[in-house]
């Protein structure tokens, strides 16, 4: 009787495997790789990034290490949408942007984080050693460029009438 039991369970079993099986094989083919974009493309820390993505579906989510999981809602286009701001403390670098949506399509897309420099004018000269003795050696020329001014003003003044 126990043998009887152990076949009609690996019977049971084997007849499961065979159906499931199938179903997930379909079920993978079914995934499709759709077209998705960032805007911009290249970022710097604390910058918010449009994402749209073709999914067929109301919702998907973005992820990415540059952004905290987002939830992308269908618009009026017919396309899902959102925005991530990449975190402040995110090294620079090329990072994978993934969105999955509810129906298992997925998209894959590549965001760039630089850092940021601010504008760049100028040699720098005046920015890294600022000193209160620069700043009194520079007055002291400037006033004496004055006096000196003056004094040439002065002496080159037209003869006084009586």
């Amino acid at each position: 009787m126990a043998m009887a039991a152990r076949a009609a369970i690996g019977g049971a079993l084997l007849a499961v495997l065979t159906v499931a099986l199938p179903a997930s094989v379909v079920h993978a083919q079914e995934r499709t790789e759709i077209t998705m974009t960032l805007s911009p493309g290249t970022v710097t820390r604390g910058d918010t990034v449009r994402i749209t993505a073709e999914c067929g579906t109301s919702e998907a989510t973005a992820t990415s290490l540059a952004f905290p999981d987002q939830t992308l809602k269908s618009s009026t286009s017919g396309m899902v949408e959102g925005e991530a701001t990449v975190a402040p403390d995110t090294p620079p670098g090329t990072y994978a942007v993934n969105v999955r949506c509810t129906n298992e399509n997925f998209g894959e897309a590549k965001l760039v984080v630089v850092n940021d420099t601010g504008v760049q004018t100028g040699d720098g000269s005046s920015l890294d050693r600022r000193s209160a003795a620069l700043t009194a050696i520079g007055g002291g020329l400037l006033t004496m460029a004055a006096v000196g001014l003056g004094a040439l003003a002065w002496r080159r003044r037209g003869p006084t009438r009586s």
